[in-house]
């Protein structure tokens, strides 16, 4: 015999109250497969897997107690994480959640907060890091994929400035006085200089260089 874990909400105070009881799966399913019952069946079964794994992982993180799972967004990050991820796939209509979603939303956020060093005290708050945790304070996978474009663009800018001469052991150096490319990177590196963080936004930088120099 399965014994089915399936979850209730209210909403106290921004906190996500979680206990052993839902209806709503059942109807969720019905309603995304209508004449499709063993398609409706699998969703069951799926949604059913999402909600014991939900369970699993905040418990993990010393989310639940006595049966309930509690989640807020003033929590640690763990905690947002898996808060964020219920409230944007809730299914209000059902009472409900795609749990199966939600359990894909927090593998992802926690595998991105891993790569992005998050939760290293040691994470730094300036250069690429900062700036892209600034843009994206709470999406870590948006995070991960900001700084990857970050650094393409950083090795980007290099190149175009390398090609131009004005990279010496390591270091581009440009002046608003030098030839007609030497400007026009000296001017987009200041247009797109983020003095908060003491980086630029590569990205912006490389395509105003590209869009000048056409």
């Amino acid at each position: 015999m399965k014994i089915i874990r399936t979850i209730s909400m209210a909403i106290v105070a921004s906190i996500l109250i979680i206990n052993v009881s839902v209806a709503g799966t059942e109807e969720f399913c019905a309603d995304k497969w209508p004449n499709d019952y063993r398609m409706r069946n699998y969703c069951q079964e799926q949604q059913n897997e999402g909600n014991q794994q939900l369970f699993s992982i905040a418990e993990s993180k010393g989310l639940v107690k006595n049966g309930h799972l509690s989640a807020s967004p003033n929590g640690g990050d763990y905690e947002k994480i898996i808060y964020q991820c219920m409230t944007k796939w809730k299914v209000s209509r059902f009472d409900t959640y795609d749990y199966k979603m939600v359990v894909y939303c927090i593998k992802q956020q926690f595998e991105a907060y891993t790569k992005t060093g998050s939760g290293n005290k040691n994470s730094k708050n300036t250069g690429i890091e900062g700036f892209c945790a600034n843009k994206w304070p709470n999406d870590y996978r948006m995070r991960d994929y900001c700084q990857k474009q970050q650094i393409e663009g950083n090795q980007e800018l290099f190149a175009i400035a390398k090609k131009a001469g004005l990279v010496k052991d390591g270091t581009l150096s440009t002046s608003p006085q030098g030839g007609k490319i030497e400007r026009i990177i000296n001017h987009c590196m200041r247009k797109w200089k983020n003095e908060r963080f003491q980086t630029y936004d590569y990205r912006m930088v490389v395509y105003c260089i590209n869009q000048q120099i056409r």
